[in-house]
């Protein structure tokens, strides 16, 4: 259960309101004699212990909002899509956001501290090679 996305998280938080109603009934019948207290304290127990397995989940989540596979997704989507709109060369522009993809998802990891280590960990050439395929293709 702890690896959810937040909208996984509020489903699982809002299936639980169909419990929490029940359990409030079975207090409700105990407390007008016609259920056992034990009984509600045993779903109430129950309940309590899925609310806190959620509890350490929603702090999982809201501690990573984003796996780093879900901002790498992000970002070579709307790369792509600016390469597709702009009808980008196979220098320049490419190399720019594919720089910044590499960059973004290896600083997230802590794969890489500045550009030098993201070119040595992603890339067959140096950063300077790197760069200058990007001003060639921007002059």
């Amino acid at each position: 259960m702890s690896t959810m996305s937040r909208t996984e998280w509020i489903a699982a938080y809002d299936e639980l309101e169909p419990e929490r109603e029940r359990v409030a009934a079975l207090f409700e019948d105990a407390n007008n004699g016609e259920g056992s207290f034990e009984h509600a304290d045993t779903a109430s127990f129950d309940l309590n212990e899925k609310y806190r397995d959620l509890a350490h989940v929603a702090a999982e989540v809201l501690r990573k909002a984003h796996s780093t596979d879900e901002v790498g997704g992000a970002l070579n989507k709307a790369a792509d899509e600016i390469l597709e709109v702009t009808e980008a060369e196979d220098e320049g522009l490419r190399d720019g956001l594919n720089l910044l993809v590499n960059a973004t998802t290896a600083y997230l990891t802590g794969e890489a501290e500045d550009l030098e280590q993201v070119a040595e960990k992603n890339y067959d050439a140096d950063l300077d090679s790197i760069v200058s395929w990007i001003q060639q293709g921007i002059r």
